[in-house]
C-alpha cells in the first residue's frame, strides 16, 4: 500500500503515562490505516515463509510526504510504528512509554 500526504495519519491513538505522549482520542483515519498496515504486514510475512524467507521483513506499506515530523518525537514513533513495528518491538519500544 503506498500512502501519499503520510502527516495526515500521525493522529494515532497511544495510550501512555505521560500526559506529553498520550493521545487517547485518536483519528478513525489513523487507526483504520495501522489495522490496514498490520493486516498487510500480516499477508506479506506469511507469503515470505512460504517463499523461505521467513525472516524478512514484511514490506507492506511506503509513505509519501513533505512533513513526516514536524512537531515532536512522538511522531517519529508514530511513523515507525506504521512502517517497521518490529524494530520498536526489537529495540523494546513496543509502547511509546
Amino acid at each position: 500500500m503506498f500512502i501519499d500526504e503520510a502527516h495526515d495519519y500521525k493522529n494515532l491513538t497511544r495510550p501512555s503515562n505521560s500526559a506529553d505522549l498520550a493521545v487517547t482520542n485518536g483519528s478513525q483515519r489513523a487507526t483504520d490505516l495501522e489495522m490496514k498496515a498490520k493486516y498487510l504486514r500480516e499477508k506479506a510475512r506469511a507469503l515470505g515463509a512460504e517463499q523461505g524467507m521467513a525472516h524478512a521483513p514484511a514490506k507492506a506499506i511506503a509513505f509519501a510526504t513533505g512533513t513526516p515530523i514536524s512537531n515532536s518525537l512522538s511522531e517519529i514513533w508514530v511513523m515507525t510504528k506504521y512502517l517497521r513495528p518490529d524494530l520498536l518491538h526489537e529495540a523494546g519500544l513496543g509502547r511509546i512509554d
